[in-house]
């Protein structure tokens, strides 16, 4: 992760420089940024969670939205969740903590991350699971994110998955109404041969779905027994906003 991290500070050193090619419009700003789910007390500090529910609130902040649907006592449905501390997290009662545990094998505890679940029931979910909250003034260009099995999701994969049983993420990005990529990754495969669960975070490479507003996931699991949950962390997309 940390080559990964450093990739992206050069690229956001680069962006910084090319800045300046754009000031004699006075409207144009290039940038990168990195949502890191950085949680200090009730704002999230580097990205944003917003709830799309029933009576508006949640999190803000100025470019990309973490989408998460939520009831009317604001529990929660489906969508994003902040996680922090590997364990500590906004989960209500009727969300085990585990779910929200990142399946780490003692690595990388301590750090904030996002927790996505794929609510089956398609009115318990946003409408999109990512947002480009300022389309209306320039481009959202997504490059990639870090993903991992929830601690829960790796049990029940232990448990249940029999040969020939994976699980996969989808990402599909939009421009409007069109589709403008796909993308997936395997969380685990079983076989014969080799139990294979994600046991660390993984780079998810999303440039193919390109310049978009909104992107959703799918959890798709061969096995009903798995729920539909994944851990993501560093989402990494270029800006480019004309004012």
């Amino acid at each position: 992760m940390m080559k990964y991290l450093k990739f992206v500070l050069i690229a956001l050193a680069s962006f910084v420089m090319l800045q300046s090619c754009f000031s004699e419009y006075g409207n144009q700003e290039k940038y990168t940024i990195i949502a890191s789910f950085t949680y200090s007390g009730a704002t999230a500090d580097a990205d944003s969670l917003i709830r799309d529910n029933i009576g508006q609130g949640g999190y803000g902040w100025y470019d990309v939205g973490f989408m998460q649907k939520a009831s009317q006592e604001k529990d929660y449905l489906g969508g994003f969740m902040i996680s922090t501390m590997c364990g500590r997290s906004e989960a209500t009662e009727t969300v085990p903590l585990n779910y929200f545990r990142c399946y780490m094998l003692g690595k990388d505890k301590g750090n904030s991350y996002s927790v996505f679940y794929d609510n089956s029931n398609k009115d318990y979910m946003p409408e999109h699971a990512i947002m480009f909250l300022a389309k209306s003034y320039g481009t959202c260009t997504v490059s990639g994110c870090y993903v991992a099995n929830s601690e829960k999701v790796a049990h029940q994969i232990k448990e249940n998955f029999q040969d020939g049983d994976s699980l996969v993420v989808r990402a599909k990005g939009y421009l409007g109404d069109k589709l403008t990529g796909k993308a997936s990754i395997k969380l685990a495969k079983f076989s014969s041969e080799k139990d294979s669960i994600v046991s660390k975070w993984t780079p998810f490479d999303l440039q193919a779905l390109g310049n978009v507003d909104a992107i959703d996931f799918e959890v798709i699991s061969t096995n009903p027994a798995v729920e539909p949950y994944f851990c993501m962390d560093n989402f990494v997309a270029q800006i480019d906003i004309k004012y």
